[in-house]
């Protein structure tokens, strides 16, 4: 990803989060309100990593070397800092396997980029992976199983960075040259969110990519191989495209994106597909601006961005305002849709809230 995206997306969401109050007020009122309860949180990183693990425990990842756990249980946070003795990483993305487990990826140019695991739970932590391209950057990793996994970067020499790992993340290895997706001039992917790739257990990963070119990639062998499809997303600047990607309940796809620059700029943010590769614009009344995580929850779909949470039905997507708070990053249980965002920010609201919010609209 370019350099001026890095040192504007942080100066764009600050702004952003400034002004989301009086956005809120003059543009859009809330249509179904539903109000996010807040966790006080012992830190004030910006965050952007978020997974649940099996047993319900919640976990962020942000600026500098933030690795977070909350026990929803007691209610209690344990704070990690993997790596602050040698390095000031930005953990971006994070993944839990099993209770134990953690895999936490910082993003940034050369050794920036790397990858960290945890084995006890947090107590002890291992660099596990360092950026092999110095021109590298790491965008998001994810897992196809609890051996199996994906990490993604921005191009290097006209293909996105691959590399995979089949032992639970203790090691990675480089994908060849010939199984990495080719790009356009300008084309790369987001580290907002870690959503811009999934992976799936039939060994199926979806990435979708912005900037002057805004596509979907689908690999069918676990990166092996991959096609890529146009999409009719924002896209053709440096700061516009697709940040995030979910493969729904009913078995079909959304992503959403836009422009940090701009962020209520609100055309062709949101596109579904049936099977990932041919996309069609969301109609829309009133709409979304920026996005930056989409998720599905029940039979709902939940998108953030940095101003403004909205809520869709499953089966026909149409979005609406359910609150004037803003979030990076969007991780759901079978009851409680988590987020986070600036300033240590962690929220949810549960799928009763939604259930209740959306009767009260029908009657």
């Amino acid at each position: 990803m370019i350099n001026s995206y890095r040192k504007i997306l942080t100066l764009t969401l600050i702004f952003t989060i400034g002004v989301n109050f009086l956005y809120a007020q003059n543009d859009r009122d809330v249509e179904i309100p539903i109000n996010w309860s807040y966790l006080a949180t012992p830190f004030e990183e910006s965050i952007r990593g978020i997974a649940t693990s099996e047993d319900g425990v919640l976990w962020v990842s942000g600026t500098n070397n933030l690795v977070a756990k909350y026990d929803t249980t007691i209610g209690k946070w344990e704070v990690f800092r993997p790596g602050v003795e040698s390095h000031t990483y930005d953990f971006r993305d994070i993944e839990v396997i099993g209770e134990t487990k953690i895999i936490a990826m910082a993003a940034g140019e050369d050794k920036a980029s790397a990858v960290y695991l945890s084995e006890d739970g947090g107590k002890s932590w291992a660099k596990v992976y360092d950026n092999p391209e110095k021109q590298g950057f790491f965008d998001a990793i994810a897992f196809y199983d609890s051996n199996r996994g994906i990490l993604v970067g921005d191009p290097i020499n006209g293909r996105f960075f691959i590399s995979e790992t089949q032992d639970g993340g203790k090691t990675w290895n480089e994908l060849p040259m010939d199984s990495k997706p080719q790009t356009q001039k300008g084309e790369y992917q987001f580290a907002a969110s870690g959503t811009q790739l999934r992976a799936f257990s039939n060994g199926m990963a979806i990435i979708v990519s912005g900037g002057q070119f805004a596509r979907s990639f689908i690999s069918n062998n676990y990166g092996l191989n991959w096609e890529s499809y146009p999409t009719p997303a924002l896209q053709g600047d440096q700061s516009s495209g697709l940040f995030s990607v979910c493969k729904l309940s009913n078995g079909s796809f959304i992503a959403v994106g836009g422009d940090y620059a701009q962020p209520f700029h609100a055309e062709n943010n949101v596109i579904t597909s049936m099977d990932g590769k041919q996309w069609r614009i969301v109609p829309h009344r009133k709409f979304p601006g920026y996005l930056s995580s989409v998720q599905n929850f029940g039979d709902y779909i939940i998108a953030v961005g940095a101003v403004n949470s909205y809520l869709s039905d499953l089966n026909k997507v149409s979005f609406k305002l359910f609150s004037a708070d803003g979030f990076h990053c969007l991780s759901a249980t079978s009851d409680r849709m988590y987020a986070a965002g600036s300033d240590g920010l962690v929220a949810y609201i549960t799928l009763k809230q939604v259930e209740n919010a959306i009767q009260r609209e029908k009657n």
